[in-house]
């Protein structure tokens, strides 16, 4: 058990045996266990809560649009109706009554969702009490997915490393990180794309990296199931190799299946430098680093989107090991809750532990006629 929540403890646990020293006749051992009881699990609750609010991240998972679904269905809600009031009694002790009856309505409902190979992706849908919401016309998102398409999601997943991020990162300094321009780590939108071709200030034109995301897309329906991968590629113009640490401090190593590829090029053609950043510090992909930069540096011309992806596709096909959380999990006991959390916690165990003392003090005779 962590230090700071034995700490937190400290004053419920002590302060129910105290009180019963202080007042042994008004408060007896049932409110003694109690209040040691009720109030610390819910210290102990606050206290882990805010703690896996440190670790929860989320990833994005890679699959395939397997079937497309238009469901109608209809349901029966029943409600209160024709309410009215009645009354009994007279002056003082007069009292009044609602009464109502129940009415039901029809519901006709309409749900529009993919099934895919990360799990079904709801698209929209409608509740009316009307029969005309079975005429309402498909969802742009749902008309333009087809079988076959990839697709993302976002999952949670417990990140300990973000908890602690100074047991991995460090390899640039936080001021020369600021001096970088760092591009937001790429979201879903749409309910499921993504675009995971990020361009920062290079003079690559703007089909390649479209023709470029939407092959990586294509290779990521595939390596996104086999091989746990989520391959990003961030293009620039800046010069310094060591802006891949800059990311990667940043972006505290991305998430645990991430490749991130990074292509230097100023004229938007030659490519200048390339890395590869995966999560943990490359943990276990120490050849598959070294093959894909030379491999990738082989095609030589990004505008060559075709061989670029066939080299990323066949290496993380070939080499590519995704890290495991599990690996990291001695770094639990280092996390702890923000301190926000910590304060809240503390000043709630005095007021409940000596609320409730005043609580069973004040109502010694109803509850133990004087206690023992």
């Amino acid at each position: 058990m962590h230090m700071s929540l034995l700490l937190l403890l400290l004053f419920p646990v002590a302060w129910p045996f105290i009180s019963k020293l202080i007042w042994p006749r008004e408060i007896n051992m049932i409110e003694v266990a109690a209040q040691v009881v009720v109030v610390g699990l819910l210290v102990t609750g606050i206290y882990y809560c805010g703690k896996s609010g440190k670790t929860s991240d989320t990833e994005i998972h890679n699959g395939m649009i397997q079937a497309k679904h238009r469901q109608q269905g209809s349901y029966i809600e029943s409600y209160q109706c024709n309410c009215y009031t009645t009354y009994s009694g007279t002056g003082s002790n007069r009292t009044s009554t609602t009464v109502c009856s129940t009415c039901y309505r029809d519901h006709y409902t309409v749900d529009w969702y993919l099934d895919t190979s990360i799990g079904k992706i709801d698209i929209d849908s409608k509740d009316w009490t009307s029969r005309a919401v079975y005429l309402l016309p498909n969802p742009g998102e749902y008309d333009k997915a087809y079988v076959g398409e990839g697709c993302s999601g976002e999952f949670a997943f417990t990140n300990y490393v973000k908890a602690v991020p100074e047991s991995l990162f460090g390899a640039i300094s936080k001021t020369s990180q600021s001096n970088y321009p760092i591009p937001t780590y790429p979201r879903v939108f749409d309910k499921y794309h993504i675009n995971r071709v990020i361009n920062v200030g290079s003079n690559v034109n703007a089909q390649t990296l479209t023709d470029l995301n939407a092959k990586l897309q294509d290779a990521n329906k595939t390596l996104g199931p086999t091989k746990q991968a989520n391959i990003i590629v961030i293009v620039t113009n800046i010069s310094n190799s060591m802006y891949r640490y800059a990311v990667e401090n940043a972006w505290l190593g991305g998430k645990k299946n991430d490749i991130v590829v990074f292509i230097g090029s100023k004229d938007g053609h030659t490519m200048d430098w390339v890395d590869v950043m995966t999560w943990a510090m490359n943990k276990g992909n120490g050849q598959f680093h070294s093959t894909l930069k030379d491999d990738i540096l082989e095609v030589g011309d990004i505008t060559n989107t075709d061989k670029l992806v066939e080299a990323i596709s066949s290496d993380v096909a070939k080499l590519y090991s995704r890290p495991h959380m599990k690996d990291f999990e001695y770094l639990d006991k280092e996390i702890s809750p923000p301190t926000w959390v910590l304060i809240l916690a503390f000043i709630l165990s005095i007021v409940l532990s000596v609320g409730s003392t005043i609580y069973f003090k004040t109502h010694a005779d109803e509850f133990n006629g004087g206690g023992w």
